[in-house]
């Protein structure tokens, strides 16, 4: 499955990983980009420019990037897959977004000024 920005026309990702239940608790932490922190070696995945992680999770919840070890991109979507919110986390970090969503997707830390607020996604 790809993530497509269809306001832009344009592919975002080729590798979409849905994350439900308990791979939603873990999300992103599993893998790594960089060997930065001493804990690396726990890691056994790549996680690159081609891959986005998309959350199904409505509501107002916090997201955070405690025990990762690479900044990511996080866009939060409405129902209509429209974004509505975006931050770019560093290792550690925490944010609580303006707005309800209903997805939020995660992307390497590169996308944050290529998607902007009002941008439609589509998964297919």
């Amino acid at each position: 499955m790809k993530l497509i920005n269809k306001t832009k026309n344009k592919i975002i990702a080729t590798n979409v990983i849905d994350r439900k239940g308990t791979g939603a608790i873990i999300g992103l932490i599993p893998y790594k980009i960089r060997n930065e922190y001493i804990y690396d070696y726990l890691k056994w995945r790549k996680f690159g420019e081609n891959d986005v992680m998309v959350f199904k999770v409505r509501g107002k919840g916090s997201v955070h990037t405690w025990f990762m070890s690479f900044p990511i991109s996080v866009f939060f979507l409405n129902k209509d897959m429209k974004v509505t919110d975006k931050v770019k986390l560093e290792p550690f970090e925490i944010y609580k977004p303006k707005k309800k969503y209903e997805y939020f997707i995660e992307l390497d830390s590169s996308w944050i000024d290529e998607i902007r607020i009002g941008d439609k996604l589509n998964i297919e």
